[in-house]
């Protein structure tokens, strides 16, 4: 009996030239903001009840806005390495000595200096300064500061600004606030603890001891012992390093405290921003606003961040494309790690394949999961289902029905595995989500098979393995459906109105895309790491050609890393046998790109049957 699918490719095509003014020709500047500590679940744009941030409110008007975007750790020096990279922090081996990064010729500004950029920094945290390996391809590292302040921060901003050349640039600013220990002018502390009568740190500290970050121990106790004796305990919590108990007024004055060094941080960004947007060269510029983790604020017992929570990981991400002036939703699982290769794609560099991220705006993109970790713990996220492994035992979440994470699952089936494998997770998610609905299919529809076929590909019963619809896209002449059967992932996409001379231009193409990632000493790396790492023959595509029904049928034999992707040189990067092959149908004028991936244990003989059954029906 034969089985029959519809086969389309993803509508959302978030590209350039549709979201602005970008000119033929001309490179756009780029400029990062990343906050330390901006926690998404203490912003209006991200559903919190107070406007703790409206100039990036009104910004976010004219920016694509992320509403689910994690970071690669909970902490500044592994998630900002992650950031410039494109790499895991852990997994990749990215630092040295816990917080230095090492030398990387991938790091985002060392690859764009490399193409004729001019980089600067501007860098008031202690955990991001160039002795700890982030000045790394800057053409200028400002990093002289006595105390950190969002007002001297951005000012140095639009100083810099002021004598900016002609030629591309790419600008990090990286602020300090609202990161501990939450001390913003008292009248934005007052917007949210209006007073009432008790004391606050504010009543015996002056604004000169304040700058310094300094507390007189005693004062503090006398302080904390009145908050007690009014409020009550709200328990004990890890606060800079440090388990202290808190008076519930207390707690509620340190969350005063947070949301109003957000608001002074948002007051000076805005500033810098307004001052962009009156620039010639604002036309041309994008704009990335975004923090390296958030902060937990009390739940799970912790008030600032080091560890993986939702409230630790998730940021906000906001993206300004020139020409921009609309908001764009986009609910897409991201990471950090995607801002690189969205930045390269943009400029049209080649960074190398050897990245864990994806282009925030590639077509058909639908990330399976978000990965986050350190040493001995991680947590992968794929469609709202948390998998946590903590030094070997894993248990799970499901976000939806559990967003605070307080119900966790056991999965013994995990345990005693190392913690710092994106990969490891597969072999568990089955579990871990059997009561999850996957996206893009109702609750009514979640677990039935394949759909009837109206298309002209037909897939042969023996060549079909019990695989289930998970998503379905459709654009302009264009579909794409996601088949999964636990770990293996089937994506299939059909180009409609398409000739067989077209076709076969377009397969061609492809194929020397993939044939120029390996090019360089046969490895997909930058050029400074290829002359370092040569991909061993057995892991470089093998290339095939047949005939099958009177067509020539082209497909590649290789491997894919834990996020789907091409370029693998390492065995321990190897999570998938992958092939990628293409059929035209010449009497519908379609031609269907297909992308199967399976666990690597697996034989690759198997991805070859199911692709030579698939037939176009007459």
């Amino acid at each position: 009996m034969n089985n029959v699918f519809v086969f389309g490719i993803l509508a959302l095509l978030l590209t350039l030239a549709s979201a602005g003014d970008l000119r033929a020709g001309e490179r756009p500047n780029i400029i990062l903001i990343t906050f330390d500590s901006l926690a998404a679940h203490s912003l209006s744009l991200y559903g919190f009840g107070k406007e703790t941030a409206p100039n990036l409110t009104r910004f976010a008007d004219e920016c694509h806005v992320f509403s689910d975007a994690v970071a690669q750790a909970g902490s500044t020096s592994l998630s900002l390495a992650s950031l410039f990279t494109s790499r895991y922090p852990v997994s990749d081996r990215l630092l040295q000595d816990k917080v230095a990064v090492r030398k990387n010729s991938l790091f985002l500004p060392a690859v764009l200096q490399k193409n004729g950029y001019r980089t600067y920094a501007i860098v008031r945290d202690e955990y991001a300064k160039s002795r700890y390996g982030f000045g790394q391809g800057f053409d200028q590292f400002d990093e002289d500061y006595l105390v950190s302040d969002a007002r001297e921060t951005f000012d140095t901003a639009v100083s810099l600004a002021r004598n900016l050349g002609d030629e591309p640039f790419f600008l990090w600013i990286h602020n300090e606030e609202p990161h501990s220990p939450y001390l913003p002018p008292e009248r934005l502390f007052r917007e949210f603890y209006p007073d009432n009568g008790l004391p606050t740190v504010y009543s015996f500290m002056d604004p000169a001891v304040r700058k310094t970050y300094e507390i007189d121990e005693d004062q503090y106790e006398k302080f904390h012992r009145r908050l007690l004796a009014a409020s009550g305990s709200a328990g004990a919590f890890l606060i800079y390093g440090r388990t202290l108990t808190l008076a519930n007024e207390e707690l509620k004055q340190v969350r005063a405290r947070y949301w109003g060094s957000i608001k002074y941080a948002d007051e000076q960004a805005g500033r810098f921003l307004r001052y962009l947007k009156a620039q010639p060269f604002y036309r041309n510029t994008i704009v990335i606003i975004t923090a390296d983790h958030g902060e937990s604020l009390g739940a799970h017992g912790i008030i600032d961040h080091n560890d993986l929570y939702q409230d630790i990981i998730r940021v906000p991400l906001l993206v300004h494309l020139p020409g921009q002036d609309s908001r764009k939703m986009i609910d897409t699982p991201v990471e950090l790690a995607d801002i690189h290769p969205t930045i390269t794609n943009i400029l049209g560099v080649n960074a190398g394949h050897a990245v864990r991220g994806e282009d925030l705006f590639t077509p058909g993109k639908k990330k399976l999961t978000q990965f986050s970790e350190y040493p001995d713990k991680s947590v992968s996220i794929r469609r709202r289902v948390k998998l946590v492994c903590d030094e070997g035992n894993f248990s799970s979440y499901d976000l939806r029905r559990d967003p605070g994470e307080l119900a966790g699952r056991d999965e013994p089936s995990g345990k005693g595995g190392p913690c710092n494998r994106p990969a490891l997770s597969d072999d568990i998610f089955a579990t871990a989500a059997e009561t999850a609905i996957p996206s893009g299919v109702t609750k009514e529809g979640a677990g039935k098979r394949t759909s009837p076929f109206p298309e002209s590909l037909r897939i042969d019963s023996k060549g079909l393995r019990a695989l289930a619809l998970t998503e379905v896209f459709e654009g302009t002449g264009k579909k794409a459906y996601h088949f999964t059967r636990g770990t293996e992932l089937l994506k299939i996409e059909v180009t409609r109105s398409v000739s067989a001379p077209a076709a076969e231009r377009i397969v061609g193409r492809e194929i020397a895309q993939v044939k120029g990632i390996f090019s360089n000493s046969f490895s997909p790396y930058p050029e400074d790491l290829s002359h370092e790492i040569e991909c061993p023959r057995r892991l470089r595509p093998e290339y095939y050609s047949t005939k099958i029904d009177g067509e020539r049928r082209h497909y590649l034999l290789t491997y894919g890393n834990d996020r789907f992707g091409i370029g693998v040189c390492s065995d321990d990067l190897i999570a998938y046998r992958y092939l990628m092959g293409w059929i035209h149908c010449r009497d519908r004028q379609e031609l269907y790109k297909i992308r199967h991936f399976i666990p690597h244990t697996e034989n690759g003989r198997l991805l070859v049957d199911f692709f030579t059954a698939l037939r176009c029906r007459k």
